[in-house]
């Protein structure tokens, strides 16, 4: 997964149903939980790569879900990912980096590693 950027979509800019909270970074008016706020975010993936690794990790690491797949065609997609606003700032973290993982074997036991560069 490569090319991470945040998207602006008109969808956001209905003022009964988002609020904008910082660049990048909506709050769902109509969804009343924690987990209110919205990023909708675009990325390529490399050929032969599965989106269900890294997206998977990174949604474990930083604690948030998807609310909406916005667009999937070839290696480009958009999701908006959802989550409480501390979480979702911290994520901004990934934007413009590669994110991959790599297997570890530790007694015998595989484990996945999310790897951010």
């Amino acid at each position: 997964m490569k090319e991470i950027t945040l998207l602006d979509g008109e969808a956001y800019t209905i003022p009964s149903h988002y609020r904008s909270i910082e660049q990048g970074i909506y709050r769902d008016l109509k969804d009343e939980g924690d987990t209110c706020f919205r990023m909708p975010i675009g990325f390529k993936l490399d050929e032969g790569e599965c989106m269900q690794y890294p997206l998977e990790d990174i949604l474990d690491e930083y604690y948030l879900h998807i609310s909406e797949f916005i667009l999937s065609t070839g290696s480009y997609n958009a999701v908006v990912l959802a989550g409480e606003l501390e979480d979702l700032q911290k994520a901004k973290y990934i934007l413009g980096k590669k994110i991959s993982y790599r297997v570890v074997i530790e007694a015998d036991v595989a484990y996945r590693c999310l790897l951010i560069e």
